[in-house]
C-alpha cells in the first residue's frame, strides 16, 4: 500500500481474484458505476458468513468487478462470482456454483457450494450481530459498522483501518467478517469526509488518529464488548494512524499492523518511487524524472509555489509506462497536496516512545513501499524508549508490501495460486488470541 498515497495492491492486481484481492480491493462501486447502484444494493442480501463446520466458512461479499465474490476462509482461495439465474451463481473458474437457499419467508439462510470433483458443501448462514455505530470525533462525525459474533458474554473488539486506499467501510467488511469466525467483533466505517462521515478529507495523522480513540471510547461503552480488550488493527499508513492514537488512548489494549508505515512519510514516499521503478526493471534516469516529479510536487503542497514547474514535470512524463506508478494529481486544488502538506514530515517515534501496549508487526521480504529493516527498527526504538517489552515482529518471506505470496520484488511476480503469504493468518490470530487472554 502507498504511504500517502494510492495502494500498491490497486496497481498490481491480476487477472484472478484471490483471499487478499478480495479484502484489500476498494468497493468504491456506487461512486464509480452510479447506474449499477440499486442493482449492487440487492445483491447485498447474500453477502455474509456461511459455515459448513468449526474448519471450514464461506464469506461472500460485493466484488470489485463481479457481481459477488466467495472466500473460502480454509484455504485462503476465492473467486469472483456472476449470476447465472435466481439465486445462482457461477465462479470465473466456470467449475464452481454457489446457490443460495432461502426459508419460507424468502430471507436466504444458506447456501449451496458445488465444484467440480469434489464434494458438495452446504453453508449455514451465521447470525452475526450487524450494527450501525457512529462515533463523535474532532470536527468529524465517523459512521460505520460494528460487527459481533455470536456470543452470551462481551468479546474482545477489533479497530480494523485500512492503507491509504481504503475509504469506506465495505472495503474493510470481510476483514471483520473473518475476524468474526475467530471470535472477535470488529468495527469498520467510512473514513473521515467519505460515505457517511463528515469531516475534511485531507487530515492529518492527528485528526485520523483522534477518529480512532473516538471509535475505541464509543466502543468501551457498548455492553457487547469487553472494554478490557479493545485493540487496533491496520494496515500501511494504518502504522503511522493506529500507534499514534495507542499512544494517547487508554482505551486501546493491543495494536496488530500489516507491513506498517512508521518512517518520515516524505522519505518513505522517495524510497517506495526508488524501490518499485527499480523492481520494475526501470532505468537510473527514468527514477530521477519520477523523483524529481514527486520533489515539485511535494514544494507546491509545502508552499503552494511553482505550480507550472510541477505540471510541465507532470506532462512530460504522462506517457511514460511507469507513470502509472505514481500518484501525480493534475488539478492544483486536489485534496491530496493538502494531505501531503500535513503530513508529510510526520516523525512516528514520538508516538512510538508513548506506546505501553502489546504490539505485533508484521513485514514482507519483497515489499518495496515499506523497507522492512527501517520498519523494525524503528519499532525497536521507539518502544525502547517506552519501555515496552511486548513488541513481537515478524519478516514473512515471500510477501510482498499486500503480504502476498510472491516471488520477488517485481511486480506482478505472484505466487499461483495468488493469496496471502504462509504464515500470516497464524501469526495474527495465534497473537491476538494470546493477548486477548491475558488483557483484563
Amino acid at each position: 500500500m502507498r504511504a500517502l498515497f494510492t495502494d500498491n495492491i490497486r496497481r498490481y492486481r491480476p487477472a484472478g481474484c484471490c483471499l487478499c484481492l478480495v479484502l484489500w480491493g476498494a468497493l468504491n462501486w456506487a461512486q464509480e458505476h452510479p447506474k449499477e447502484e440499486e442493482y449492487k444494493l440487492a445483491l447485498r442480501e447474500y453477502t455474509g458468513s456461511y459455515q459448513v463446520d468449526s474448519r471450514r466458512t464461506f464469506l461472500v461479499s460485493l466484488a470489485l468487478r463481479g457481481e459477488l465474490a466467495y472466500i473460502d476462509v480454509g484455504s485462503d482461495l476465492s473467486e469472483e462470482l456472476t449470476k447465472i439465474e435466481a439465486d445462482e451463481f457461477q465462479a470465473e473458474d466456470k467449475t464452481t456454483l454457489i446457490r443460495f437457499v432461502r426459508d419460507q419467508q424468502g430471507v436466504v439462510r444458506s447456501l449451496r457450494f458445488m465444484q467440480k470433483n469434489s464434494p458438495e458443501a452446504s453453508a449455514q448462514r451465521v447470525s452475526n450481530l450487524e450494527l450501525e455505530m457512529a462515533a463523535a470525533s474532532r470536527n468529524a462525525e465517523i459512521r460505520g459498522m460494528l460487527i459481533v459474533p455470536p456470543s452470551a458474554n462481551p468479546v474482545a473488539a477489533l479497530i480494523i483501518e485500512g492503507g491509504s486506499g481504503w475509504r469506506f467501510q465495505e472495503d474493510m467488511l470481510n476483514y471483520a467478517r473473518l475476524a468474526a469466525v475467530h471470535g472477535f467483533a470488529s468495527f469498520v466505517w467510512d473514513r473521515r469526509g467519505w460515505g457517511s462521515s463528515t469531516g475534511e478529507r485531507a487530515a492529518s495523522f492527528e485528526d485520523l488518529a483522534e477518529d480512532v480513540e473516538a471509535i475505541a471510547a464509543t466502543l468501551r461503552r457498548n455492553p457487547k464488548i469487553d472494554p478490557s480488550k479493545i485493540g487496533f488493527w491496520g494496515f500501511s499508513q494504518a502504522g503511522w494512524i493506529g500507534t499514534l492514537a495507542a499512544s494517547r488512548s487508554r482505551n486501546i489494549g493491543f495494536v496488530a499492523l500489516f507491513s506498517p508505515a512508521l518512517c518520515l512519510p516524505l522519505r518513505q514516499e522517495e524510497q517506495n518511487i526508488s524501490h518499485t521503478l527499480r523492481a520494475d526493471g526501470e532505468s537510473a534516469a527514468e527514477i530521477q524524472q519520477a523523483l524529481e516529479l514527486f520533489h515539485a510536487k511535494l514544494e507546491y503542497a509545502m508552499f503552494r509555489s511553482d505550480w507550472p514547474r510541477y505540471d510541465a514535470l507532470r506532462q512530460a512524463i504522462a506517457q511514460k509506462s511507469w507513470f502509472r506508478f505514481l500518484d501525480a494529481p493534475q488539478d492544483r486544488s486536489d485534496p491530496e497536496f493538502q494531505f501531503l502538506r500535513l503530513n508529510a514530515h510526520y516523525n512516528s517515534l514520538n508516538a512510538l516512545a508513548g506506546v505501553h501496549v502489546p504490539l505485533l508487526a508484521l513485514f514482507g521480504e519483497f515489499d518495496t513501499n515499506v523497507t522492512p529493516d527501517t520498519g523494525m527498527s524503528l519499532l525497536e526504538q521507539g518502544l525502547d524508549l517506552a519501555g515496552n517489552k511486548r513488541l513481537t515482529m515478524h519478516l514473512i518471506p515471500n510477501a510482498n508490501h499486500s503480504l502476498i505470496g510472491a516471488q520477488s520484488s517485481k511486480p506482478h511476480d505472484f505466487i499461483e495460486p495468488v493469496k496471502y503469504a504462509s504464515g500470516v493468518w497464524n501469526y495474527l490470530w495465534h497473537w491476538l488470541a494470546e493477548v486477548t487472554a491475558n488483557q483484563r
